[in-house]
C-alpha cells in the first residue's frame, strides 16, 4: 500500500491520534517564506514588462497607453504586498513525504527525532479529496530551478496580457456601458487582481530545489482560504459566487480553529477521520530519539478505538 508520511512532534502526533482528525495548517505560517509568492513582485514586473515591449490601447483612471497600464499594475502589486503582509491571502495545507523513515524529516519536523511519523494511506487521502468536489486536492510537489520559475513566470504574464487585451472595452460593453463610469476602472482592476490570484494560487504546487529531498505531497484547498469572520461563522448566509468560491465557504463554515503558540496565533482547519471513506492510518513510526514503547502505543491506539490493524514502527536511524 502507497503510504504518504506525515512527521510531526510527539505531542501532536498523539494530538491527532487522540482526537481523530489531522489539521490544515496556515500556509502563510510555513518555515518556507516563499510560500504562495514564487512569483511575486516579480509577475507584476513582467507583466509590464512584456506590455511595454508589445503595447495595445489601454485607458484606466483618465490615463492612456503606458502611463495607464503602469499605475495599474503598480498599484496591484502595492495591493498584494498588503495581502501576504496581512496574511490576508493564504491557504489551508496538510504537509506529507513520500519518504518514510528519513533523517531530515526527523530533524526538521518531528522534534529532533523525538516525534513520530504518522503513515496515512494514499488512496485514503485521495479519496477524501475527491469526496469534496473539487474543494481540496493532493497533489505531488514539484520542485522547479531559478530558470524554470522565470518560465512559469513569463508564461502567465503572457497569458494575463492575453485576457487584459480588450478587456476594458469587454467590461464597457456588458456591465457598465460608460467608458467613463468609475466602475469601470474598478472592474478592470478587480479581473486583474483576480488572474493575478489564480498564478498565485497555482504557485502552491511548487517549491524551490533546495526543498527536493523533502519528496513533499501536499492536500489543499483549489481555492484561497477566505478569513472572512462574517462569511466563515456565519452559517445562515447564503453564499455565491465564482468556481469554487461558495463551495470553499461551504467546506470552511465554522470550521476554522485556532491554537497559540508563545508568541503567535495559528488558525487551523481539522479534518475528521470520519470524513474519510476508510480509516487513512496505516503506518505509525516512533522517531530514532523517541521512548514510546510499542505496548503503550498499542495500548492507546484500543482506548481511541482503532479497529484496523496499524503497524507500529520504530526507527531503524541511529541518532542520538
Amino acid at each position: 500500500m502507497d503510504c504518504l508520511y506525515h512527521y510531526c512532534s510527539n505531542e501532536k502526533a498523539f494530538n491527532i491520534l487522540q482526537y481523530h482528525n489531522i489539521r490544515m495548517g496556515d500556509i502563510s505560517k510555513s518555515n518556507d517564506s516563499l510560500e504562495l509568492q514564487l512569483f511575486f513582485p516579480e509577475l507584476h514586473r513582467e507583466i509590464y514588462r512584456q506590455y511595454v515591449a508589445d503595447p495595445f490601447p489601454f485607458r484606466h483612471e483618465g490615463k492612456e497607453g503606458e502611463e495607464a497600464f503602469r499605475e495599474m499594475v503598480q498599484s496591484s502589486e502595492y495591493r498584494w504586498s498588503q495581502h501576504f503582509n496581512s496574511g490576508d491571502f493564504s491557504n489551508f495545507v496538510t504537509c506529507f513525504s513520500a519518504t518514510k523513515d528519513c533523517l531530515s524529516q526527523w530533524r526538521g519536523y518531528a522534534d529532533d527525532g523525538r516525534g513520530c511519523c504518522i503513515g496515512f494511506s494514499k488512496e485514503a487521502v485521495q479519496a477524501f479529496c475527491d469526496s469534496t468536489n473539487g474543494v481540496l486536492r493532493l497533489e505531488k510537489v514539484i520542485y522547479v530551478t531559478s530558470e524554470e520559475i522565470k518560465e512559469m513566470i513569463s508564461s502567465h504574464a503572457k497569458a494575463i496580457l492575453k485576457h487584459i487585451n480588450g478587456l476594458r472595452e469587454w467590461i464597457v460593453e456588458n456591465m457598465t456601458h460608460d467608458t467613463n463610469d468609475p466602475n469601470t476602472d474598478c472592474l478592470l482592476a478587480y479581473n486583474f487582481d483576480e488572474m493575478i490570484e489564480v498564478a498565485f494560487s497555482y504557485s502552491l504546487r511548487f517549491k524551490t530545489e533546495h526543498f527536493k529531498e523533502e519528496q513533499e505531497w501536499r492536500m489543499f484547498l483549489a481555492k484561497r482560504a477566505y478569513k472572512n469572520g462574517d462569511w466563515v461563522y456565519n452559517k445562515k448566509e447564503a453564499f455565491i459566487g465564482p468556481n469554487l468560491f461558495d463551495q470553499t465557504l461551504d467546506f470552511l463554515n465554522d470550521r476554522i480553529d485556532f491554537r497559540s503558540t508563545n508568541d503567535d496565533l495559528i488558525p487551523f482547519c481539522p479534518l475528521k477521520f470520519e470524513e474519510f471513506p476508510e480509516q487513512p492510518i496505516v503506518e505509525f513510526w516512533l522517531g530514532p530519539k523517541n521512548f514510546t514503547r510499542s505496548s503503550d502505543a498499542e495500548l492507546f491506539f484500543k482506548k481511541y478505538g482503532y479497529k484496523n490493524h496499524i503497524d507500529i514502527i520504530h526507527s531503524d536511524i541511529t541518532y542520538r
